[in-house]
């Protein structure tokens, strides 16, 4: 085994049915770690035997339903100083030079480096994570599924006070998120399932941020329907009711109470849709999204005034935090800006909003179905009946573009085409 210069560093894994990038993976660190380490939680697509060629120790185990143990098992086989930390659907992209930097830091325990997910529809999500540290009996994975190490690092720094951890720049790309991949490997039933279990097993006394970061994991692993809400809501709530002090260490607490304040207001729980938002913009100053659920939450409690200056103030803001979905939040924003604007009175405004959107975004069908929505109700009407054709052309029928078409062409007085395209509408709903 070669031995890279300064302190040796390990790539230590846990992988299952990743024969297709798993060979792709390690060569992306492969002229920076001196050992590879990995263990196999058994798979069944030939990566067991990928694996013996490709990893200086190795071991495959019984999975046991807990990304922890499986991980401290790997770490248990590791002789290097450090370790590097990568999932078999992953790649080091960037950042060999300052991985190696960091190591040679006096006192270094460990640092942060970017997770750059690959998501549906080319949109790109960033975060960091702890994914490099030193190699030490005491520094151990917690947790059956969204695993940490951070807390026995943060025990580790606590008690030596000459320790540095930092965040390094390195970005490692992961492409699990991709629908081909993730539902492949069905992740989502196997989360789901890991979550349930590991909210299950968290005790009475817990700590606030591991509850909720667990709640809101399981909300999203469940999706949009009646179970996955009520966890939404019920991880929203603590962090609503936390003191401040307390959701420093909560570093979901904002996002939480993004989605919160949506599916409150969505409710027509307008106040605490209210509260959430302006909780949320405490905790994450300069962030876009607590600007846009607060002005969305102000248009539904009829302040037109206030809503309109959130509004603007999220249109403006780019701070650090959270991902978000850009153009969702665009989408987003000009409902909220036209809207505004309809209410003030001022429908040229409103419907010049609604058109900039479908110019920046012409294949959105959303978009293209609110401006048609808003000419319908504003524009002037022969066009909108135009509008709405051209529509159906593109995009098909749906009952709600049946009915804008149908009130436009009432306002443009055919009242032939208003009555053939509500009836459409209304078979459709049956």
């Amino acid at each position: 085994m070669q031995t890279k210069e300064g302190p040796s560093l390990a790539l230590c894994m846990i992988v299952r049915d990743e024969a297709d990038g798993l060979e792709a993976c390690i060569d992306s660190v492969r002229e920076l770690v001196d050992e590879v380490v990995i263990v196999d939680t058994g798979s069944t697509d030939g990566t067991w035997d990928l694996v013996q060629t490709l990893a200086h120790r190795h071991e495959q185990i019984e999975w046991e339903e807990h990304f922890s143990l499986a991980r401290n098992h790997a770490l248990d086989l590791v002789t290097s100083d450090y370790v590097l930390i990568l999932d078999g659907d992953e790649q080091l992209v960037e950042g060999h030079t300052q991985i190696r930097a960091a190591l040679s830091q006096r006192g270094f325990l460990g640092g942060e480096v970017r997770i750059r997910n690959q998501l549906p529809g080319g949109e790109v999500g960033e975060f960091w994570a702890c994914r490099l540290f030193i190699n030490r009996p005491d520094i151990r994975w917690r947790g059956r599924i969204h695993e940490q190490v951070l807390p026995d690092l943060k025990t580790a720094i606590q008690a030596d006070p000459n320790s540095t951890f930092c965040r390094i720049d390195a970005t490692i790309q992961h492409d699990g998120y991709l629908p081909e991949i993730f539902d492949r490997k069905a992740k989502a039933e196997r989360n789901v399932r890991l979550l349930s279990r590991a909210v299950d097993d968290l005790p009475d006394d817990a700590p606030l941020a591991e509850r909720v970061y667990l709640e809101y994991k399981l909300s999203a692993a469940l999706g949009a329907g009646p179970v996955g809400q009520n966890h939404l809501l019920r991880a929203a709530h603590r962090v609503l009711m936390a003191p401040l002090d307390e959701l420093r260490e909560c570093a979901v607490a904002a996002e939480v109470l993004v989605s919160g304040s949506q599916l409150w207001r969505a409710g027509g729980a307008v106040q605490q849709a209210l509260e959430a938002a302006e909780r949320a913009e405490v905790l994450a100053p300069g962030h876009p999204m607590p600007q846009l659920v607060l002005g969305h939450a102000h248009l539904a409690a009829g302040a037109i005034a206030d809503a309109g200056k959130a509004a603007q103030r999220a249109g403006e803001c780019d701070g650090p935090g959270f991902h978000y979905n850009r153009s969702e939040f665009e989408r987003a924003l000009a409902v909220l800006k036209a809207t505004v604007h309809d209410r003030e009175g001022d429908q040229a405004e409103a419907l010049k909003v609604m058109v900039g959107l479908t110019e920046s975004q012409p294949d959105c069908k959303l978009a293209a179905l609110v401006q048609l929505q808003f000419a319908a109700r504003l524009g002037e009407p022969a066009e909108a009946v135009k509008m709405g054709i051209a529509y159906m052309k593109r995009h098909g029928t749906t009952g709600q573009v049946l009915e804008a078409c149908a009130a436009a062409a009432e306002r443009a007085g055919q009242p032939r085409k208003a009555a053939k395209w509500r009836g459409l509408a209304a078979r459709q709903a049956d």
